[in-house]
């Protein structure tokens, strides 16, 4: 008797391997697609606030940062090693990066849950919700908001 199975392809299969546990699971799958989806929606959502950050920090990364290569996390962990060194403003608008994130990313995803990302739809979103919205978000955003000015 032969171990060798046929798969439906017509090729033969190791004994003991089954063509299904060579791929990722279906659940597990869609479970990665969505936390992606999340991580790239709460993104989004912080949008004008990165862009904040970006302007705020640009020179202290560069002066700080300068012989990181981006990627990996490298240049995050840059900044997470130099923040006492950092600008007031930059780190304003990183800290506002995250208060954003924590307080707002469940309001969004409750409020906005079928916003195609992208053209600042999700902040539109949000600003049509924003009296429904959660008191810790709104506090988080207004709060962004002053500090811009």
């Amino acid at each position: 008797m032969n171990s060798t199975a046929i798969c439906s392809s017509g090729t033969p299969a190791k004994a003991g391997v089954h063509r299904a546990a060579a791929r990722p699971s279906r659940d597990r799958t869609e479970s990665l697609k969505l936390g992606l989806a999340r991580l790239a929606f709460s993104s989004l959502l912080l949008a004008p606030a990165t862009a904040m950050a970006r302007q705020a920090c640009a020179a202290d990364i560069k002066q700080l940062c300068a012989e990181v290569k981006p990627g990996e996390g490298r240049l995050k962990a840059c900044v997470k090693e130099h923040f006492g060194k950092l600008s007031a403003s930059c780190q304003t608008a990183l800290l506002s990066n995250v208060t954003i994130t924590k307080s707002c990313k469940t309001d969004a995803q409750e409020k906005c849950p079928d916003i195609q990302p992208g053209g600042g739809r999700i902040q539109a979103c949000m600003k049509e919700h924003f009296t429904e919205l959660s008191e810790r978000c709104k506090d988080a955003l207004l709060l962004a908001k002053l500090q811009q000015q």
